[in-house]
């Protein structure tokens, strides 16, 4: 996919594809001096990363949820989510470097996003609506880090969709074993061995140490 078949394929207005463009030619630029994706993936970057990315939309719990993006690092998916639709988006990264990075392209595209510097684990947590995350460890740490997040209605735990690989199975198996988890699998429609995890609701597991015994 091109960036043509792209704007087709989500009637994306002009306005929104001039902040994309300029997106990819500010990652262009970067990723010369840092890691910000696989160098073998920038000719494909409209399918690898921007459609990827875009995919989630239609997926969204409401129409203008509040996001939060866990490790967002080239700004996948979170960023690309801010620039095309009205949520509020928080994005955590730990790089320094990244964290520039990711200001620098929502300064030059006019995306209104707060950038959060620092671990996930060490950052006070906020209520939100929803968590999205690609390429950042296992389902059973995710969860754990997504447990200290509220939902915006106070009444349950934040919807979370997971950018996931060949191992979405195995990792679900795993997670499992310490989470009750209302979930579904999408097929991913920018990488044929891609799978979205859609988690909806999800609770750790509280043992009775006295029956354990």
């Amino acid at each position: 996919m091109d960036k043509k078949e792209f704007k087709k394929c989500y009637s994306v207005s002009r306005e929104t594809m001039d902040r994309l463009e300029k997106y990819v030619e500010v990652l262009t630029r970067w990723q010369g001096a840092i890691n910000l994706i696989g160098p073998k993936t920038l000719t494909s970057v409209w399918r690898r990363h921007i459609h990827d990315s875009a995919q989630l939309i239609s997926l969204f719990p409401n129409k203008t949820p509040i996001i939060t993006d866990f490790g967002s690092g080239a700004g996948f998916p979170g960023l690309v989510l801010a620039i095309m639709t009205k949520a509020k988006v928080h994005l955590i990264e730990s790089s320094e470097k990244k964290t520039q990075f990711l200001r620098e392209v929502a300064r030059q595209t006019g995306t209104h996003v707060k950038v959060h510097q620092g671990r996930i684990e060490n950052i006070s947590p906020w209520k939100t609506d929803l968590i999205t995350v690609r390429a950042l460890g296992s389902l059973d740490k995710l969860l754990e880090y997504a447990d200290c997040f509220g939902n915006c209605s106070g009444d349950n735990k934040p919807s979370i969709l997971c950018l996931k690989g060949r191992r979405a199975n195995e990792e679900l198996t795993q997670a499992l074993k310490s989470w009750k988890i209302d979930f579904s699998f999408i097929k991913s429609r920018s990488d044929e061995t891609g799978i979205i995890v859609y988690i909806k609701n999800f609770s750790r597991y509280r043992f009775d140490k006295k029956l354990a015994k």
